[in-house]
């Protein structure tokens, strides 16, 4: 089995252009794959041996504990994807058959994919902290703005 052909990875990107939706490619070879933001997640489609893999990015900097196990086991566990903590990072995958491929199926798994995956960041980072990827972009955007230089003119605080 190889990763799945370019006509399979021209299709996906095909169908995230019908959604409209804004993604990067990412990498190459068997490193390639796609990233896009929903909300407050981010949200991978990496090409797998006969499927695609849906990885989402739900928080870091969290402390593994017990409860958390538990939480993710019970109260947010859903019949949609696998959890993965790892280092203090929490992660949701779940894999399609290419031979399943087509657009409605498609949509339809990355539509409810990513808004599980928004609804566990915020309820992962109320009850046990950490931060969500759109907490991480923002730190950066505000990184970026603070290092900006003015000419001739530098507000007080």
């Amino acid at each position: 089995m190889t990763l799945i052909g370019e006509k399979e990875w021209n299709q996906i990107h095909l169908f995230l252009d019908i959604m409209n939706l804004p993604h990067k490619e990412i990498g190459e070879r068997t490193e390639k794959h796609i990233v896009l933001l929903y909300r407050s997640t981010q949200i991978h489609i990496v090409p797998g041996d006969d499927n695609i893999l849906f990885v989402a990015d739900v928080i870091e900097g969290v402390q593994e504990t017990p409860e958390l196990y538990r939480y993710l086991l019970t109260d947010a566990a859903k019949p949609f994807g696998n959890v993965s903590v790892n280092s203090g990072r929490i992660f949701i995958s779940y894999s399609l058959p290419i031979g399943t491929l087509d657009f409605n199926i498609f949509a339809t798994i990355l539509f409810q994919f990513s808004m599980y995956a928004d609804w566990l960041d915020d309820k992962v980072k109320k009850r046990f902290g950490g931060k969500r990827i759109a907490d991480l972009l923002e730190e950066i955007r505000k990184e970026d703005n603070s290092r900006r230089r003015t000419i001739g003119f530098h507000p007080t605080e």
